[in-house]
């Protein structure tokens, strides 16, 4: 992992190599912002290699989304619904993203104290979601 990121933990769940997907982890993340500009850091491992990529200007779902298509996975991200689940403080934040990728369109959930974790893991979600849909077709 590279200096500075975010080695936070995200609540997603194990992965393995289904049919030939490649399984797919986010590692860590670090969103900074610069004279208004954000800029934002998203490893992630795909079979256990991590990979880093950086993206200004972009949101944080621009930016994994970039990430994965870097690593030949594209997923396309529709829209993002977030809520709180619990209450007082053992709140967490729920995110759910409709995505499209070559196997169609689709729903994955991620969940998180952080609703930018949640958010994170959600589309992590839908990276291996829509490879092991492709691999199965």
């Amino acid at each position: 992992m590279l200096p500075g990121l975010n080695a936070r933990t995200v609540n997603v769940r194990t992965t393995r190599r289904i049919h030939g997907a490649a399984a797919v982890t986010l590692a860590g993340y670090k969103v900074t912002e610069a004279a208004g500009q954000p800029s934002t850091a998203i490893t992630i491992a795909v079979d256990g290699t991590e990979h880093t990529s950086t993206q200004a200007g972009a949101d944080s779902v621009a930016a994994i989304t970039a990430a994965l298509s870097e690593r030949g996975i594209m997923v396309e991200v529709l829209g993002v619904h977030e809520t709180r689940i619990g209450v007082g403080s053992d709140t967490e934040a729920l995110a759910l993203v409709e995505y499209r990728t070559a196997a169609g369109t689709r729903w994955a959930a991620g969940k998180d104290r952080s609703p930018l974790a949640a958010t994170l893991a959600a589309v992590i979600g839908a990276a291996n979601g829509g490879q092991r849909s492709a691999a199965l077709r």
